[in-house]
């Protein structure tokens, strides 16, 4: 095999294997690793017809350097939008009176669970996977990474606002049944503010992700939407 074609194939392999490992799928341990090796292997022929890696880069070394890098890149900077639902979801668990330093599952709490998992539905079920796929096949003609400084603050930011978009109205009820609490055990010591806030907190929680998930769909809608618009831009 020539040379040219080898580091072409080289960077394609590369890219795949980088993609398929970091792109978020479903919540983390739930995703077969065949499963990724199989998008993997789909997206090997994909990257390498579609991108004229051979007329970039000689040696098949730097082919993969570069391949791991830019697949990396944007399966990362997916994860990195996606990851703003599970830290809603923790931030509700806490909020419904988890210790906020306790030992937690890798997967987090049961909120931040279901959060990740619709996550995961919404993902699938509006085509937003196939829409990363294509984007990334369209950038597979850069090699190298153009994940800049300001890139990385905008993925932090909107990965920030998301959750606690998410997480709001959860985390608006807390402070106000803690406040509640607060009062009552200020105007009527007898009633056990202390004992009692706990309880109200649950409940208010539990409403407050009751209501909210009327509109879950649509804000996880929004991730996915934001979450490819931000991956077109950083081609």
């Amino acid at each position: 095999m020539h040379w040219h074609a080898t580091a072409g194939l080289s960077a394609a392999v590369a890219q795949a294997i980088a993609f398929a490992a970091t792109v978020p799928l479903m919540p983390a341990g739930s995703t077969p690793r065949i499963g990724r090796a199989a998008l993997a292997i789909v997206l090997v022929p994909l990257l390498w017809s579609g991108a004229p890696t051979h007329a970039r880069v000689v040696d098949p070394t730097t082919a993969i350097l570069y391949g791991a890098m830019s697949g990396a890149m944007f399966g990362l900077s997916a994860a990195v939008i996606a990851g703003a639902v599970g830290a809603a979801g923790d931030l509700i668990d806490v909020a419904l009176g988890s210790p906020p330093f306790a030992e937690r599952a890798p997967s987090g709490g049961p909120i931040a669970r279901v959060y990740q998992l619709a996550y995961a539905l919404v993902l699938l079920r509006t085509g937003g996977l196939t829409m990363m796929i294509a984007e990334f096949a369209r950038a597979s003609s850069t090699l190298h990474p153009l994940l800049t400084l300001h890139a990385l603050s905008a993925l932090g930011s909107a990965s920030l606002r998301t959750g606690l978009l998410i997480a709001g109205p959860s985390l608006f009820a807390q402070a106000l049944a803690t406040l509640i609490a607060g009062i009552l055990s200020r105007v009527a010591p007898h009633i056990g503010g202390v004992l009692f806030s706990a309880p109200l907190i649950s409940v208010s929680v539990l409403f407050a992700v009751t209501i909210g998930s009327l509109v879950l769909w649509p804000e996880l809608v929004n991730v996915v939407r934001q979450m490819i618009e931000m991956l077109a831009g950083a081609r």
